[in-house]
């Protein structure tokens, strides 16, 4: 308070210096009537001037900026300061500081005017005097933007003079100081997620705490940029304070499929001082991504003169990596299997233009095809992956078995996790098929019955057994006519 009364009393002293002088010395503007511009500057903490004073013309201060949205009340105080019957120099700054006072009843003011454009409020068409006296004006900060200071009471006693001429318009700079509040950006994905499928719908949203000093500003600007990997969809949603906004408070300056840059209107978002603005939108990670790539989207903002803030998300989608093999000889691997892929929720996997859908299917083995679900194809090393999911848990259906294969009825849980894709030591998922059984002939039964004669004639082979038999025979009964012969000669 201490140091706002010494800069009180310093630019008290040079608006009323010419209040003492000799009334002849001093011409008034010929058609009586003044303008008393106020250009509120803003300064930092602890960086307002004590040493320099206004002089009614230009600005005296080193530094500073420019500070819409406050609004001044002028009063005419004339008869009030009349009364005290100031003689002198420090009578006349007594009489000042007395009006100076919060507490003084000033009545009804004037007129209010707010600062805009270069922080300037004019007050046109004010009495040079009042009476038989010159006019002497309160100007009291009555609306200050959230975070700043407020400015010191200002007594100003007429004429200011120039050269012995009263002045218009007269110019004064009421000071004010920058509170604690600082500006802050936040960029966020508001489902909490890192990872996603192809195509489905990431959603950022950024949050911004409008500035203290946004009038000091002469611009305000947001741009955010995207990899070529990620793509917007949709529009942009602005909000403040949780009502939704569009132009004239903002307008696009530039925007694609993966960058958009909004400029502010920094007069419209003076009565948002330290309230939060929000922009939401959505994109998506295109179906080309590699499993594992890291897809950063950073937003810049630029206020004003001061600093850029930055803030910056990544998002990345993965995958699994299968090997199809014989059950009974895991290094053989076979082609041509084909799968369906479900979810925990029980929904199965289909491609659209934009990546991957889930959806419900009645009996997917046999309808997959109608469904148009998404089938996985085991190559002629075995191989086969699947790229562009989230982690989590997952199920593989087979469909079409491997040539010479039996068909797994049962599904194949597998884990997606986040970096296996990618990473040269991990293995792939066997998936193994048990071969078809070998067919044989059927065994001929056996002939319980005679035979039929079916008249044909005898084989070659069948000819030489039967003259084998013959002949047999017959020596046979050589051998027995012989030995007949013997024992009747010997009796």
């Amino acid at each position: 308070m201490r140091k706002w009364l010494r800069n009180l009393g310093v630019l008290l002293a040079l608006l009323l210096i010419s209040s003492v002088l000799p009334q002849h010395y001093v011409h008034a503007a010929t058609n009586e009537r003044v303008t008393i511009r106020l250009h509120k500057k803003l300064f930092d903490q602890g960086e307002t001037p004590d040493d320099v004073v206004n002089n009614g013309k230009s600005d005296p201060f080193v530094g500073g900026e420019p500070q819409n949205g406050a609004e001044f009340a002028v009063y005419d105080v004339s008869e009030a300061f009349w009364a005290e019957k100031p003689k002198n120099k420090t009578e006349i700054r007594q009489a000042q500081e007395k009006l100076a006072q919060d507490d003084f009843v000033a009545g009804t003011p004037l007129k209010r005017v707010t600062t805009a454009g270069e922080g300037t409020a004019s007050f046109t068409d004010l009495k040079l005097k009042h009476g038989s006296h010159y006019a002497v004006y309160l100007f009291r900060e009555t609306a200050t933007p959230a975070g700043l200071t407020r400015s010191q009471n200002m007594v100003v006693v007429l004429p200011i003079t120039d050269k012995g001429t009263a002045m218009t318009p007269i110019e004064i700079y009421p000071k004010a100081e920058l509170r604690s509040e600082t500006i802050a950006l936040d960029k966020t994905i508001t489902n909490g997620r890192q990872d996603f499928d192809y195509g489905e719908a990431i959603p950022y949203r950024l949050q911004i705490t409008v500035p203290a000093d946004i009038g000091t500003m002469r611009s305000f600007i947001l741009t955010d940029q995207a990899a070529q990997e990620l793509t917007r969809v949709g529009s942009l949603e602005v909000q403040l304070d949780g009502q939704t906004v569009s132009p004239p408070f903002y307008q696009v300056v530039s925007t694609d499929a993966h960058h958009f840059k909004l400029s502010f209107d920094v007069d419209r978002l003076i009565p948002y001082a330290n309230q939060q603005l929000t922009v939401d939108y959505q994109m998506f990670i295109e179906a080309t991504v590699a499993p594992d790539a890291r897809l950063f989207n950073q937003t810049t903002l630029y206020p004003g003169s001061d600093d850029p803030l930055n803030d910056a998300t990544v998002v990345t989608t993965s995958g699994k990596n299968f090997v199809k093999v014989d059950l009974k000889q895991s290094k053989k691997h076979l082609a041509g299997a084909q799968f369906i892929v479900s979810n925990q929720a029980g929904q199965y996997l289909a491609k659209t233009t934009t990546g991957w859908r889930w959806q419900t299917v009645a009996q997917p083995s046999q309808n997959y095809r109608a469904a148009g679900l998404y089938t996985l194809t085991s190559d002629h090393q075995g191989k086969f992956a699947l790229t562009g999911l989230k982690a989590g848990d997952y199920q593989l259906h087979e469909v079409v078995a491997p040539k010479h294969y039996q068909l797994s009825k049962k599904a194949v849980s597998f884990t997606i996790i986040n970096g296996e894709f990618s990473d040269p030591q991990a293995q792939p998922l066997a998936i193994a098929n048990l071969k078809e059984p070998t067919k044989t002939k059927p065994n001929q039964p056996k002939d319980k019955g005679t035979k039929k004669k079916t008249g044909r004639l005898p084989q070659a082979g069948e000819q030489r057994a039967l003259w084998a038999g013959v002949t047999g025979l017959l020596l046979l009964a050589l051998v027995l006519t012989l030995v007949f012969k013997r024992k009747k000669q010997t009796h």
